[in-house]
């Protein structure tokens, strides 16, 4: 994560030199195509980052009984997607047995390893301003992953000022340029979004709090 994160840096640092060749007159337009750039790195960056974690876990080998139940109830997200679709939702009967046989899958899956959905972001991006708060969206990547859904809660306010301001630019409803000034503190707060996660996330993995037995506890 590191390592993708320097790399989006140097490429951000690259664009953001062409500054130099331009007018001064130009260059707080210019500002406003950094503001995008800087919002698209940081989807990738984040997306990359949840995708990497679901990549180590599965790589644990993990059985149900070993993990904690937001983990095992992401574990089984597909099977219980699968079996909502083969029963008619509207009928009470119905939606009783779902629930008797959700609880049943359970019990047998603690005793087998557990593998997260690994395409799941390939359905929804982490901050796609077009599916709702960024935050949110956020959010249900997280639950969708067996994470805590206020793992990221500190960067709530700064994630979902950035995807506002950012759209509000990539929509037009902002025709002014971008100073400066502007530019450099929606870099710091992308910036600390970005690390901030790669943080909590190596956090999570290092305590294993994945863990049944270290779920309430670092």
């Amino acid at each position: 994560m590191e390592t993708e994160l320097g790399w989006r840096q140097e490429e951000f640092a690259f664009f953001k030199n062409q500054l130099n060749d331009l007018p001064e007159r130009q260059r707080d337009r210019y500002r406003k195509g950094l503001v995008m750039i800087l919002r698209e790195h940081l989807q990738g960056y984040l997306s990359i980052c949840l995708q990497t974690y679901v990549q180590y876990i599965n790589g644990q080998q993990l059985t149900g009984k070993e993990v904690s139940l937001q983990f095992l109830a992401a574990g089984m997200r597909k099977a219980a997607k699968d079996a909502s679709s083969q029963l008619p939702v509207t009928d009470d009967f119905y939606r009783f047995y779902q629930q008797v046989n959700w609880l049943e899958e359970a019990e047998s899956l603690k005793g087998q390893t557990l593998k997260l959905d690994d395409s799941l972001f390939d359905l929804i991006d982490p901050i796609d301003p077009m599916c709702g708060c960024g935050y949110q969206n956020l959010q249900k990547n997280l639950y969708r992953i067996g994470l805590p859904l206020d793992l990221f809660d500190a960067y709530q306010n700064d994630l979902d000022a950035f995807i506002s301001h950012s759209s509000g630019i990539a929509r037009g409803i902002f025709r002014a340029g971008v100073t400066q000034q502007e530019l450099e503190y929606w870099e710091s707060i992308a910036s600390g979004i970005a690390s901030g996660v790669m943080m909590q996330l190596y956090n999570y993995v290092k305590y294993e709090k994945y863990l049944m037995r270290n779920h309430d506890t670092y």
